[in-house]
C-alpha cells in the first residue's frame, strides 16, 4: 500500500505496516483520534480517514478501506486539502482492483493526476504513487512513464527519492521481462540508498536486484544478493526479512 509520510498520522501508519498487533494498535489509535475530533475538525479529521484507509487496506479489510478512503475524500474537498485528496484517491486506486474494478482504479489515478497539477501538492509523490498503483494494475507502459516522469522531477530538486524511484523502475523492468534494465536501475537504487543512508531502501534494492541477476542466469549471485539483504540489519524483522528467508531456503 501506498503511504505518505506525515505528522503523527504518517507515524502511525509506518508503525502499522509490519505486524498484526502493530496494525491493531493503528486502527484504535485512528479511531480515538476520530473519537477525539467528533466531526469538529473536518482538517484533521479528513487526514486521520485517510490514515485509517491505509491501516484498513494494509490489513485486508477492503470494504471498509474504501469507505474510509471515500470519507476522507469527501471532507479533504470540503477542506480544499489538495494532498490528502490526492493521498485518498491513490488509496483508493490501490483498493480497488480487490474488488475487480479496475477502470475504477485507473479513473482514480486520473483524478490525482488532475489534483496534483497546477497546485503545491508535490508532483513527485503524486507521480510516484500514480506509477506503483499503474504498475499493480499492469499498466506496465504508463507505469514506466510515470517513473521516468517523476525520476525527472526528482533529480531537479528532490534526490532522496532517487533510490525508491530507481528501485520501481528495476521493478517495472522486471515486470516486462527486461531484465538488463532492472539490474542498471538497481545498480543506481542500490549506490544512492547507501550514499543517502536508507538502509530499508537498500535491502529493498537487493533483494530486487537479486531477482535481476537470477534472471540473467546468475543463481549464485541471486543468492548472494539476497544473503545480503537478509543480514542487513534495518531488515530485521520487516517483511522483507521473511521474504528473504524464503528465497534463500
Amino acid at each position: 500500500m501506498l503511504r505518505p509520510r506525515r505528522g503523527a498520522a504518517g507515524t502511525v501508519r509506518r508503525g502499522a505496516g509490519g505486524a498484526a498487533r502493530g496494525a491493531l494498535e493503528a486502527l484504535g489509535a485512528l479511531h480515538g483520534a476520530l473519537e477525539a475530533v467528533g466531526g469538529r475538525l473536518p482538517y484533521a479529521e479528513a487526514v486521520a480517514h485517510e490514515a485509517l484507509g491505509s491501516v484498513l487496506g494494509d490489513t485486508g479489510r477492503t470494504g471498509r478501506a474504501v469507505a474510509s478512503f471515500e470519507e476522507a475524500l469527501r471532507l479533504a474537498r470540503q477542506v480544499e486539502n489538495r494532498t490528502c485528496q490526492v493521498d485518498s484517491l491513490v488509496g483508493l486506486a490501490n483498493v480497488h482492483p480487490r474488488e475487480d474494478r479496475h477502470d475504477r482504479a485507473a479513473a482514480r489515478l486520473e483524478a490525482a493526476r488532475e489534483v496534483a497539477q497546477g497546485t503545491d501538492v508535490s508532483l513527485i509523490g503524486a507521480t510516484l504513487a500514480a506509477a506503483e498503483a499503474e504498475r499493480r494494475l499492469g499498466r506496465h507502459a504508463r507505469a514506466r512513464e510515470d517513473t521516468e516522469r517523476a525520476l525527472g522531477l526528482a533529480a531537479a530538486g528532490s534526490p532522496l527519492d532517487l533510490p525508491r524511484l530507481y528501485h520501481l523502475g528495476a521493478t517495472v523492468c522486471l515486470d516486462t521481462e527486461d531484465a538488463a534494465g532492472a539490474a542498471r536501475y538497481r545498480r543506481l537504487a542500490l549506490r544512492l540508498a547507501r550514499r543517502s543512508g536508507q538502509a530499508r531502501e537498500h535491502a529493498r534494492v537487493l533483494i530486487t536486484l537479486g531477482h535481476a541477476r537470477r534472471e540473467l542466469g546468475g543463481e549464485y549471485s541471486a543468492r548472494a544478493t539476497w544473503g545480503r539483504a537478509h543480514s542487513a540489519p534495518a531488515a530485521l524483522g520487516a517483511p522483507e526479512r521473511h521474504e528473504t528467508a524464503a528465497l534463500l531456503g
